[in-house]
């Protein structure tokens, strides 16, 4: 059966590896107090926000991410690769969690959602564990995972500043005038969150990515306001259009996911018609830096491991360290042959980018 994000929170609660702020926290220190924390952290009560929950810090480590993924922490490129071999289609069903709130027109206000600042110099709140979704006429449907900054009650901007498909998607849409639709789910799965984060070639569906991963078909909620579909047990969703303002839009600082601040960017705005959530909501707080590293490392040591035996190569460990952010560095202990296995391995790992990984 599909795990969701209440599961795995349960499986890390199992593990010890779950803290619980149990007594009432501003939302203002929910940040500071994931960074301090060995644990992940589920806060049960939060000031001025009377009823949500909020969860963060929750893929730190790599046993945690194997926790995640059923496997141990050897084992997680390989089980990831084994996801990416067996796709799986997704299914649609009419009673979803994720509908069982739903909030239009005027009672549309982002200022109502707990998420925090993340950092000392941010241009403003972040979403950052998203899981957005798009769709073109001629390449399909996309998904993939950006952050968003809180600009207004019904507008938030959206790092579009790197290459990806949706950023295709909008430039497309944008040529003709027009606004590109957009759902972004929060409180997603972890193989959701790792599916967003593999690039795909443009026309494999990442729900089919995912549902390999689970071994059994993601179930979707079709959206109340746009064409659109999103995983029904996620926690909170948001509807809406990308204006067709091009980059116009001031968005950032924002603290990267190599422990740098990046600076203010040019960035189109999203623009929220439709909220819909659970009764009782977890909000997700991706704690950058190093979370957002854990989850590109299994996309990156699976490129390795395809590259190496792409090159005839017999791969015996790999690793993509959390120091290189997940995806610059690839340590790969291999099965030495005669011939220079060495050089050919190196040259592999170095090109492993064009056989497809993740993307910011």
């Amino acid at each position: 059966m599909k795990k969701s994000f209440r599961n795995f929170l349960a499986d890390l609660d199992a593990a010890g590896e779950l803290g619980r702020y149990r007594v009432p926290v501003d939302v203002r220190d929910v940040s500071a107090l994931c960074a301090q924390s060995p644990q992940a952290s589920l806060f049960e009560t939060l000031k001025d926000y009377p009823g949500w929950r909020l969860a963060g810090a929750l893929l730190t480590s790599r046993r945690r991410l194997a926790l995640a993924m059923g496997c141990v922490e050897d084992e997680v490129a390989r089980r990831f690769e084994d996801g990416l071999g067996r796709l799986i289609e997704p299914v649609i069903v009419e009673d979803a969690p994720c509908q069982q709130v739903i909030l239009t027109d005027d009672a549309v206000d982002l200022a109502a959602i707990p998420y925090p600042m993340m950092h000392l110099f941010d241009g403003g709140p972040y979403l950052s564990g998203t899981f957005v979704v798009s769709t073109d006429p001629e390449f399909g449907r996309n998904c993939g995972s950006y952050r968003l900054m809180y600009r207004s009650p019904k507008e938030t901007g959206i790092d579009l500043v790197s290459p990806s498909d949706m950023r295709l998607y909008y430039r497309r849409r944008l040529d003709h005038g027009q606004p590109l639709e957009i759902a972004v789910a929060i409180g997603c799965h972890p193989y959701e969150m790792l599916a967003a984060s593999y690039k795909a070639p443009i026309d494999v569906d990442e729900y089919w990515v995912a549902g390999g991963l689970h071994g059994s078909p993601v179930p979707l909620a079709k959206c109340k306001t746009v064409d659109l579909e999103v995983p029904a047990d996620a926690e909170l969703v948001l509807e809406g259009e990308l204006l067709p303002i091009g980059w116009t839009a001031d968005e950032g600082p924002f603290g990267e996911f190599s422990q740098i601040s990046g600076d203010v960017k040019w960035n189109p705005v999203f623009r929220v018609k439709c909220i819909t959530h659970r009764r009782d909501p977890i909000f997700y707080l991706l704690q950058m830096p190093w979370e957002n590293d854990w989850l590109a490392a299994p996309v990156t040591e699976a490129a390795g491991l395809r590259a190496l035996r792409n090159a005839s190569v017999q791969p015996v460990a790999i690793r993509a360290p959390v120091g290189s952010c997940g995806y610059w560095t690839l340590i790969a202990s291999i099965r030495k042959r005669p011939g220079g296995q060495e050089r050919t391995a190196r040259a592999a790992l170095g090109r492993r980018g064009e056989a497809g990984d993740c993307h910011g």
